[in-house]
């Protein structure tokens, strides 16, 4: 098939893909062999060598890469047909270019193949000898256009292979990176619409075009697990797999290219990259780069995997985009992750992606929680024991489907109960665990105190609060907690209740949970006081409390609820916000302990 009928087929912008994945093809080969590039033909490349051997082991090197790009193409569209022409003379050399009958007939020779053949002249012939120990079909004394006379001429055989002719066997395939092979992986569950979603990433990077997946969501949500389960796949296919990652405050500029260049035993450019940024030469810069870029193309198949990248350096998001919007870049598969919780508009990650994915190289893949299904798919994965669908159910919103959370707490659980799950949903009410804990006080010890201090009192309330219930209980202006809930809902630690002006809710339970569990008993029957209301009953004061913001009205009577002391029972504290999520629950407790004005009559009443 000819070029110009593939880029009809393909596109202007699949067909230069392809025309960007053939040149890199010949070019990786050329580099191999110690072939010098002279100039591009347009669709095709003239290339000089200094022996006939060396051309004959690049021309079979290039049709074997061909051979093992075609193989993987399942649209015969963006197959490729390459022909080779030989011939050896003494040409003309003036400012960079060669002349003369030499190069004419290598040209014609070139032209007079088909796709796949290797087309020699019997001088190359002879003066290779029984070198390389190639064999030839003679084709006779061919005519070529312009040359006077028939030239004798063969065509060089070569077998299909992964090993170079005349160079060896090609490098065996890398080990899968120990951060993405680690026998303790968690089960992996769900995510088969994402899984999907990358192989079609993997498919186009093949077929010729560049691809970066970012994968987004928050801590614990299951980024790297997601690229390990897929790297781990293209690895048994035969893919190499790198990998390197951002630490916060890496003092390593580059430092997951650096981790990923050292897989491939190349220290010394990982060394020179992590020192490319102490001076301001832009061209050095700049072919260093192209060396970077030039390694991750010699890799058969290569999957690079990119991890937190949130926390990458202005020299780590310069370099991924050289990879991807230069010239030398072509078919570079990577998958990075980041928590998307910290990569706002402003940060230069979103604004590389949003480049990347104008230019059709970048598509970012948010993570979410599992669903419920998937949830009770991984307990039973994770666990020796069964859990109970209740005990499921709670487990599942008590995490929100977050697959380290959920983890956590399973493998608290176990301890506690011997090594089972537990069997009734009080039970399953346990305490946050440690690792939890960590990730959610990290994520809000990124907030300002005064941010802080409102989600505290809204913790109080419960998991759904409204800007009312917060005024009373803070006692703050309503301006000063509504820039202190944007912040929150800009680090994904509160959402708005779509539709309802002024009311809100926890993320995560165990977000609410943990900010609940920081308080002191003092400060918490004091917070719990202030965010009660008061009705008059023929003159006796009852207390109520209102959880929930949306929904129908439910009122509850009775002495357990008091909030000053319903936190001292987990169980009942958490059914209550259960209830309080699917409607506006309000607590009565029958001591009555201050004033307000009741709500309005009508409401049932559950005893």
């Amino acid at each position: 098939m000819g070029s110009t009928e593939q880029r009809q087929h393909l596109g202007e912008d699949e067909g230069n893909a392809l025309r960007r994945t053939h040149d890199a093809l010949l070019r990786e080969q050329i580099g191999r062999t110690g072939g010098d590039e002279v100039k591009h033909l347009g669709d095709g490349l003239m290339v000089k060598f200094s022996s006939s051997i060396e051309a004959l082991d690049c021309a079979v090197a290039i049709q074997q890469a061909v051979h093992r790009h075609n193989e993987q193409q399942a649209d015969a569209h963006r197959r490729l047909d390459v022909r080779v022409g030989v011939h050896v003379g003494e040409p003309e050399h003036e400012a960079g270019d060669y002349f003369g009958s030499a190069v004419d007939i290598a040209k014609r020779l070139c032209d007079s193949a088909e796709g796949g053949q290797i087309v020699v002249s019997d001088l190359v012939r002879g003066i290779a000898g029984s070198r390389g120990s190639y064999t030839y079909q003679s084709i006779g004394a061919l005519p070529l256009k312009g040359i006077a006379e028939p030239l004798p001429a063969s065509v060089l055989q070569w077998t299909p292979s992964t090993v170079t002719a005349g160079a060896g066997p090609a490098p065996a395939q890398l080990p899968l990176p120990p951060l993405l092979a680690g026998a303790d992986r968690t089960p992996f569950v769900g995510r088969e619409r994402e899984l999907e979603a990358i192989e079609r990433g993997w498919e186009r990077a093949k077929g010729g075009r560049s691809q970066l997946m970012l994968l987004a969501g928050e801590a614990g949500i299951g980024k790297t697990r997601l690229a390990a389960q897929f790297a781990a796949a293209a690895h048994d296919r035969g893919a190499s797999v790198l990998y390197g990652r951002c630490d916060e405050g890496s003092v390593v500029r580059c430092q997951p290219f650096v981790e990923a260049l050292r897989q491939v035993a190349s220290g010394a450019l990982a060394g020179e990259l992590a020192d490319a940024f102490q001076d301001d030469d832009d061209r050095e810069r700049f072919a260093l780069f192209e060396r970077v870029t030039r390694v991750f193309r010699e890799q058969p198949l290569a999957v690079l995997v990119l991890d937190d990248l949130h926390w990458a350096d202005a020299a780590t998001l310069q370099l991924l985009r050289f990879c991807f919007t230069s010239s030398a870049a072509t078919s570079l598969f990577c998958i990075g992750t980041y928590r998307d919780t910290e990569v706002g508009r402003s940060h230069p990650l979103a604004e590389l992606l949003a480049d990347l994915r104008r230019a059709r190289l970048g598509e970012r893949i948010p993570l979410s929680g599992l669903d419920h299904e998937a949830s009770r798919r991984l307990i039973e994965a994770a666990s020796t024991a069964s859990a109970s669908p209740d005990v499921a159910r709670v487990l599942h919103e008590r995490t929100e489907g977050n697959p380290f959370f959920l983890e956590e707490l399973l493998r608290d659980l176990a301890e506690e109960h011997s090594g089972d799950l537990p069997a009734t949903v009080a039970a399953a009410a346990a305490d946050i665990p440690e690792g939890v804990k960590d990730v959610i006080v990290r994520r809000l010890a990124r907030l300002s105190d005064a941010c802080n201090n409102v989600l505290t009192i809204a913790a109080v309330i419960g998991r759904e609060f409204g800007i009312d219930a917060l005024t009373r209980a803070s006692a703050l202006p309503p301006e000063q907690l509504e820039e202190s809930l944007e912040d929150a809902v800009a680090a994904r630690l509160v959402d708005e209740a779509p539709g309802t002006p002024g009311h809100y809710a926890f993320s995560h339970a165990l977000t609410r949970e943990a900010l609940y569990d920081e308080l002191s008993t003092t400060r918490r029957v004091r917070l719990h006081g202030q965010t009660l209301q008061y009705a008059d009953n023929e003159g006796v004061k009852l207390a109520y409390e209102v959880l929930g913001a949306t929904g129908p009205y439910v009122v509850a009577v009775g002495i357990s609820n008091c909030a000053a002391g319903r936190p001292r029972d987990r169980a009942i504290a958490q059914h209550w916000d259960r209830v309080s999520q699917s409607c506006r629950l309000i607590l009565y407790d029958r001591r009555g302990l201050g004033f307000s004005a009741a709500p309005d009559r009508g409401y049932s009443v559950v005893a």
